[in-house]
C-alpha cells in the first residue's frame, strides 16, 4: 500500500488568479518564515503569472501543475489527484473566474479549431502560436465586454481585420451609457473595426480540417473568419467549496475583512462577494484593482487577528479603466440613475475629451472621464467617493468639466470648509457665423480676466480678487471666507463678472450668462462634505463686428 503524502502549511493560497500573487506579496511584506506559505495551483505558472513581481520566493512554496479535486474545510485539507493531502491553518481562496463557454449557450459546432477564450493560460499560449503561423488575418470577436473591447483594439493595431458581434444594443453595455458607447463605436469604426450589435452568433462553418471559416449569425448572415475570440462572460471558480461556505450573488460571501462563514477560510478577488460599504449592499467585482486591494485587506486582517489588533473594514470605491489605441478612460463609483454627458465626444475630433456623471437622488454617484490627466482622474474619484449634491442636470452637462479642474481637485480634498469656490468658463461667440455655430460653436479664451467682489451688509467692498482663464477658458476663484479680524464673507453678497479679454479679435463683453452685469452667488451648484462650490456662466465675449452700436438721441 502506497504511503500517503501529506504537507502542512500555516498559510495556503489556493488558486492562480492575480489576487493570489498580490496576497503572497503582502504576506512577504508582513514577514514570513521559511515554509509557512504555499501557493497551490493547477497552472504551470511562473511568478509573473501570479503577479508576484520581484517578491522573494525563497520563503514561498510554489506547488504548481497540481490539480485539487477535493476540499474539506472541516479538516482544513486539500486533496490532489495523486492523493497528496495539503493541510493548512488559514487558507485564502484566489481561484478567480473561468470563462463561460459557447457550449453553455446552445452554440453549434463548439469543437471548431481556432476558437479561443481569454481566461485560460493554455488558450492564450495557443492563440499566440496561431497568430504567429496563420497567414490569413480575419478575426471575429464574439462579445462586447471588457476583454472584447481591448483585444479588438490590440488586434487592429497588429493589422488584423476585426469584426465584433454581440447581442447587446451597444458596446460595454454593463458599464457605458449609450452616449459613451456611441463615441467608442464611432472611433473603432474609424479604425476599421466592424461592429455588429443586437445580434447573436449561433454557430460556425468549418473546413475539412475542422478549422473555423465562417461565423453564423441569428439573422442568417455569416461572417468570414480565420480565428474567433470569445468573450461572453466569466464565472467564479468555487465548485470545490459548494455546501461548505455561504454563497451570495454567484460568489463566496465574505465580511469586510474577506473572511468567509468558515473562520479559517478567506476569499479574495473575483470569487468574493463582499460588503460594499459605500452603497450598503453586497457585490462581487472583477477587476485587477479590487484583486490587489482585497488581497492586501485579507492578509492584513489575518495578521492583525494573530496579533490581537483590529483594522478598518474594506471600503472599496468601484473602479474600471482601459487603454485602447490612443484612448484612455477611467470610471469610479456606480453607474445608476440619470447619466449626464459633458465635453467633446465626437469620435472624429482630433483630441476628443469628455466625461459622464451618474446622478441619483440629487447626488453624483458615478463619474467617467475619457482623456483625463492624472489630477483630473483623481478628481472624478473624489467626486464619486464624496457623492456631492448637484443642481440642474442641464447645467451639469454644460459645465461638467469644471468640477474636475486641477485646482478644484486639490481644494476639494484639502480645504477646511472656509473657502468660497467659484468656477466658470469664458468663451468667444462670433455673431457673423450661422445661428447654430454662434450658439454652439463658441471657442475658449485663454487669459481672460474674471473678478469677484464681495460686499458687507452696508454695501462696503470687503474683498476683491480675480483669476485668468486657462487654455480651456476655465477659471477658478478661491476666496477665504474668514477675513483679517475674524469677519466672514457671505457668498450671497459676492458678485462675479468679466473684466477683460486678451484677444483683440474677441474682446467685446456680452451679458450672456450675466457676465457683464455680474452674477450673485445665491445658489451653490455642488455641495461636498467640506466644500460649497458655485458654477457661473459660461460668460461670453464677441467680435468687434458684433458690438451693438451706440446712437445719440438728438430729438
Amino acid at each position: 500500500m502506497a504511503e500517503e503524502k501529506s504537507f502542512n502549511f500555516k498559510y495556503v493560497i489556493f488558486g492562480a488568479d492575480v489576487s493570489a500573487g498580490y496576497a503572497a506579496r503582502e504576506f512577504a511584506r508582513q514577514g514570513l518564515k521559511h515554509g509557512e506559505l504555499a501557493i497551490i495551483s493547477n497552472e504551470p505558472a511562473s511568478n509573473k503569472i501570479f503577479g508576484l513581481g520581484d517578491t522573494d520566493l525563497e520563503c514561498i512554496e510554489l506547488i504548481l501543475s497540481t490539480e485539487i479535486i477535493k476540499a474539506d474545510l472541516s479538516t482544513k485539507s486539500l486533496f490532489s489527484t495523486d492523493g497528496t493531502i495539503f493541510k493548512y491553518q488559514t487558507m485564502i481562496v484566489a481561484t478567480g473566474s473561468t470563462c463561460v463557454r459557447l457550449s453553455e449557450c446552445g452554440f453549434q459546432d463548439t469543437n471548431a479549431k481556432n476558437v479561443f477564450y481569454l481566461r485560460d493560460i493554455k488558450d492564450v499560449d495557443q492563440l499566440t502560436l496561431t497568430m504567429e503561423t496563420k497567414k490569413k488575418r480575419k478575426v471575429v470577436v464574439i462579445g462586447g465586454g471588457y476583454r472584447g473591447f481591448e483585444v479588438s483594439a490590440s488586434l487592429t493595431v497588429n493589422n488584423y481585420e476585426v469584426t465584433m458581434v454581440f447581442p447587446e444594443p451597444w458596446i460595454m453595455h454593463w458599464l457605458f451609457s449609450a452616449e459613451i458607447a456611441s463615441f467608442y463605436e464611432g472611433y473603432y469604426a474609424n479604425k476599421g473595426i466592424k461592429i455588429i450589435k443586437s445580434t447573436k452568433a449561433t454557430g460556425f462553418i468549418t473546413n475539412s480540417n475542422g478549422e473555423v471559416t465562417e461565423v453564423k449569425l441569428d439573422d442568417s448572415r455569416t461572417i468570414e473568419a480565420d480565428m474567433v475570440i470569445v468573450d461572453i462572460g466569466g464565472r467564479p471558480m468555487i465548485s470545490l467549496f459548494k455546501g461548505q461556505v455561504e454563497e451570495e450573488k454567484g460568489g463566496i460571501k465574505t465580511d469586510g475583512f474577506f473572511k468567509t462563514s468558515v473562520t479559517s477560510v478567506y476569499a479574495i478577488g473575483d470569487v468574493a462577494t463582499f460588503p460594499m460599504k459605500l452603497y450598503g449592499d453586497m457585490r462581487r467585482v472583477e477587476h485587477v484593482n479590487h484583486a490587489f486591494k482585497s488581497a492586501e485587506q485579507a492578509v492584513m486582517a489575518i495578521k492583525a487577528a494573530e496579533e490581537g489588533r483590529s483594522i478598518q473594514e474594506y471600503d472599496y470605491l468601484p473602479f474600471f479603466n482601459s487603454r485602447a489605441f490612443d484612448l484612455s478612460w477611467q470610471f469610479y463609483g456606480d453607474n445608476v440613475g440619470q447619466s449626464v454627458i459633458f465635453g467633446d465626444n465626437d469620435p472624429n475630433s482630433p483630441k476628443a475629451k469628455f466625461g459622464t456623471y451618474w446622478v441619483k437622488d440629487g447626488k453624483v454617484v458615478g463619474a467617467f472621464l475619457e482623456g483625463g490627466v492624472v489630477e483630473e482622474n483623481k478628481a472624478i474619484a473624489r467626486v464619486a467617493r464624496t457623492q456631492p449634491s448637484v443642481g440642474s442636470l442641464e447645467v451639469l452637462s454644460s459645465v461638467g468639466e469644471l468640477l474636475i479642474g486641477s485646482r478644484f481637485a486639490t481644494t476639494a480634498a484639502d480645504n477646511d470648509g472656509d473657502v468660497i469656490h467659484v468656477a466658470g468658463k469664458v468663451m468667444c461667440q462670433d455673431c457673423t457665423l450661422n445661428y447654430d455655430k454662434w450658439i454652439n460653436g463658441s471657442e475658449p479664451i485663454k487669459g481672460a480676466v474674471v473678478s469677484i467682489t464681495c460686499m458687507d451688509e452696508r454695501e462696503r467692498v470687503r474683498y476683491y480678487g480675480s483669476d485668468k482663464t486657462d487654455e480651456r477658458g476655465q477659471f477658478d476663484l478661491i476666496v477665504d471666507k474668514v477675513l483679517y479680524g475674524g469677519k466672514n464673507l457671505k457668498p450671497k453678497l459676492c458678485t462675479v463678472r468679466l473684466v477683460s479679454s486678451p484677444d483683440k479679435s474677441c474682446d467685446i463683453p456680452t451679458d450672456f450668462g450675466n457676465g457683464q452685469s455680474g452674477v450673485k452667488l445665491v445658489q451653490p451648484f455642488m455641495v461636498f462634505k467640506d466644500l460649497v462650490k458655485f458654477v457661473v456662466g459660461p460668460f461670453y465675449y464677441t467680435t468687434p463686428m458684433c458690438e451693438t452700436p451706440k446712437y445719440e438721441n438728438n430729438y
